[in-house]
C-alpha cells in the first residue's frame, strides 16, 4: 500500500482535474470519495449576505461534491465503493449566526440522498456523515469536542464491504442524538 497527495481547492474546476488524474496515476480506479471540504467566510445573517458569499459557500459546500463526483463516476462504476459526504450538525440544529453555511449543510443533506438513489443502479453507495463543531459543545453539555478521529471508524466501516447494504443514510457523529 502506497499514499499519494496533491494539493486541491474543489471550488476550481482545474484542481479538482489534477485530483482525478493524480487518484487515477496512482490507483487505476476510485473505490471510495470521501469529502470533508467546507468554507464558511461569514458569520452573520442568512438575507444579509451578500451574493459573492452565498455564491463561495454553495460552490464549495455543496456543488464542488456533485462535481467531483461527476469526474469521478467512470472511474468508480461496479467497483462496489462509497461516497461520503461530510456535513454538519448545523443540517439539523442550525445556528443564528452561521446562516447561510447551515442552509449549504442542510443541501449536502439531500444531494446524499438523490445520489444514491441516481447511482444504485451503478453499485455506488452514499452515506452523509455529520460532525460536531464547538460551538455545540455549550449547548448540549457536552464533555468534549468531536475531533476527526471521531469520524474515522464510521468513515472506515461505511467503506467497508460490512456496509454494503447501507446506502443513501445521514449518520449523526455528534456526540448525541440530532433526532429522534
Amino acid at each position: 500500500m502506497s499514499v499519494a497527495g496533491i494539493v486541491c481547492h474543489v471550488g476550481k474546476a482545474e484542481d479538482r482535474e489534477q485530483l482525478v488524474a493524480k487518484a487515477l496515476e496512482h490507483c487505476g480506479g476510485v473505490d471510495f470519495l470521501v469529502c470533508s471540504a467546507g468554507v464558511n467566510p461569514l458569520v452573520g445573517s442568512t438575507l444579509g449576505t451578500s451574493e459573492q458569499i452565498w455564491d463561495k459557500i454553495l460552490s464549495v459546500n455543496v456543488k464542488s461534491p456533485a462535481l467531483l463526483l461527476s469526474q469521478l463516476l467512470p472511474y468508480m462504476e461496479n467497483r462496489r465503493g462509497a461516497v461520503i459526504l461530510v456535513s454538519s450538525i448545523a443540517a439539523y440544529n442550525p445556528v443564528v449566526a452561521l446562516g447561510v453555511y447551515n442552509v449549504s449543510k442542510t443541501a449536502l443533506l439531500g444531494l446524499t440522498r438523490t445520489l444514491a438513489l441516481e447511482l444504485a443502479p451503478k453499485d455506488i453507495r452514499f452515506h452523509g456523515n455529520e460532525s460536531l463543531w464547538k460551538n455545540f459543545k455549550e449547548h448540549h453539555q457536552l464533555q468534549r469536542i468531536g475531533e476527526s478521529e471521531d469520524c474515522a471508524g464510521i468513515v472506515s466501516f461505511l467503506c467497508s464491504p460490512d456496509a454494503s447494504y447501507v446506502n443513501g443514510e445521514n449518520i449523526a457523529v455528534a456526540g448525541y442524538s440530532t433526532r429522534l
